[in-house]
């Protein structure tokens, strides 16, 4: 008798000892409440996810960790949890440092001695998150893409006449020549009566008016066909550290980013890797991405009391890293979701196409097949980080 009693709680020792070691090596984080949503046990996933100790996190409730659970939806769920059985949802998780991080989440009730306990299992989905959104993005930019191209092709022959007609026009009308002069005679005046009367009523402002406008649609369409077609630049190898110090030159000295704002203003903290290995990758191309990043940060910096621009490189998993990060005002999470998208852009009318971005996601996952990912918050600036690999 006694023998077996023993035989019995070795055995149930050995149950307990297998399901710990489950339990403790379980790649989710598993959370044991009461119906009150008192966390009574945990696994170290779980510690591990939300950052707390294990006994910080026993002095939690439910609803510390959940941030899409409150007090009034939490007893209605359980309640219906335990007529169920199981539940199936995604939720959002709070970490000790404030941090939202999104999770899948399998929930199921169970009596142990008449009294009733929730089981729940969250997965960090961040991940998933993230490349399901690059998926999303690569499809939304190879559809516009053609789109785009189709639309350049269309837009690129009528506006070369205007421009060609525009420059046809001040020229016949402002140059001193024989021909010009003999077709103002017969009209019965003179060159320079025509040339007064053009700038008494400003025809002349409104040529030049419509000249440059016709030339910004010119250079958003050549824009728009860098954007749409695969690069044929030549490739070769390169130091990523010298093409941006080339970049930061040419937007400190010879590139206007905005009439009133001076680069030069700009705090620039540079943490650069000395031993970086060299890219193959078009030169032109990496130093527009880059003046593209530099003239968002700039723009992003404007009222910004001390505008600093931190850029970092280093070689990791066989790739060149490069972080570009302002402390500007940051952008929301739907800004941040539409900042590649084509023609999109917070900028005021005339300062910018929405082109920039879009041309500069091609230029590194299509012709690179590398990655570029945006991180920003509201009033917290904004980080860009580009991979390239090194094959």
């Amino acid at each position: 008798m006694v023998m077996a009693r023993n035989l019995a709680e070795k055995d149930l020792r050995d149950k307990e000892t297998r399901y710990r070691i489950l339990v403790d090596h379980a790649i989710d984080a598993i959370y044991l409440s009461r119906t009150d949503g008192q966390l009574i046990d945990v696994n170290p996933e779980a510690l591990k996810q939300t950052g707390y100790s294990r006994e910080e996190i026993l002095t939690k409730t439910i609803l510390d960790i959940d941030v899409c659970t409150t007090s009034e939806t939490l007893h209605p769920f359980f309640d219906q949890l335990i007529q169920k059985g199981w539940s199936s949802f995604e939720s959002k998780h709070r970490k000790k440092d404030g941090t939202i991080y999104p999770v899948d989440i399998r929930a199921a009730s169970f009596t142990v001695e008449d009294e009733l306990f929730i089981l729940g299992v969250a997965r960090d989905i961040s991940e998933n998150k993230r490349i399901n959104e690059l998926l999303v993005q690569n499809e939304k930019m190879m559809s516009v893409g053609g789109l785009a191209a189709g639309m350049a092709h269309e837009i690129n022959n009528p506006l070369g006449g205007i421009l060609q007609n525009i420059q046809v026009i001040l020229r016949r009308l402002t140059e001193q020549s024989s021909i010009n002069e003999d077709a103002a005679q017969k009209a019965g005046c003179s060159l320079q009566s025509i040339t007064d009367f053009m700038h008494s009523r400003n025809i002349f402002e409104h040529l030049e008016s419509i000249r440059e406008s016709g030339a910004r649609a010119a250079q958003v369409v050549k824009t728009m066909l860098e954007f749409s077609r695969g690069s044929d630049s030549h490739k070769s190898l390169e130091s990523i550290n010298d093409l941006l110090e080339a970049t930061l030159y040419l937007c400190s000295n010879d590139y206007n980013l905005k009439k009133n704002f001076d680069f030069r203003n700009i705090s620039i903290q540079r943490d650069f890797a000395s031993d970086l290995p060299k890219v193959l990758c078009s030169k032109i191309q990496i130093q527009q991405v880059f003046m593209n990043l530099f003239s968002n940060s700039a723009h992003a910096m404007r009222n910004t009391p001390s505008p600093t621009l931190c850029i970092k490189t280093e070689h990791s998993d066989g790739c060149i890293r490069v972080t570009v990060e302002d402390n500007g005002r940051g952008m929301d999470e739907t800004t941040r979701r539409k900042v590649f998208e084509p023609f999109f852009t917070t900028k005021a009318v005339g300062e910018g196409t929405g082109l920039g971005l879009s041309v500069s996601y091609f230029i590194i996952t299509t012709t690179h097949e590398g990655s570029i990912e945006v991180e920003s918050s509201l009033h917290n600036g904004t980080r860009f980080t580009i991979a390239l690999p090194l094959h």
